[in-house]
């Protein structure tokens, strides 16, 4: 009776040994991490931050018709940014249907990510494009304190 109740005993050790195991070999890849703050906040024209070209500010920006990536090149990202993120210190964004910051707006808090601009709306404010999907419809965007 003794022999089997060790058997019993080490057979479960080795199961939670090796359930441990089967846990812990999940890859390390499968944990996603946010970059690093540098103070930017990002455009790209392809969702899921496709790399055709994409724009950063550091600033207020009235009108996206004239911005620079992080090689120094310009492009015109009026209405056409499809993902968005933002990599500022500490202040969320404000993103403008319209040129100089007016209609209505949608807001990306400090440290958050917009993979897919057809999934999200100028929610608040007014004006045009009130209740519109925010893809391909951004024309300027204003840091605030938060959302």
């Amino acid at each position: 009776m003794r022999f089997m109740q060790k058997t019993a005993t080490a057979a479960a050790v080795v199961a939670v040994a090796l359930t441990g195991a089967i846990l812990s070999a999940a890859p390390a890849s499968a944990a996603v991490t946010a970059p690093p703050p540098d103070g930017n906040v990002y455009a790209w024209l392809n969702i899921n931050a496709g790399e055709v070209y994409h724009c950063r500010w550091v600033g207020n920006d009235d009108n996206w018709t004239n911005c620079t990536d992080w090689n120094g090149v310009a492009h015109d990202m009026n209405d056409k940014a499809s993902s968005v993120q933002n990599r500022g210190f500490s202040w969320a964004v404000n993103f403008y249907h319209d040129a100089g910051r007016r209609g209505a707006y949608a807001c990306l808090s400090r440290g958050d990510y917009w993979p897919d601009l057809r999934n999200q709306r100028f929610t608040r404010g007014g004006g045009s494009g009130a209740g519109e999907v925010v893809n391909n419809q951004i024309s300027s965007h204003m840091w605030v304190s938060s959302c």
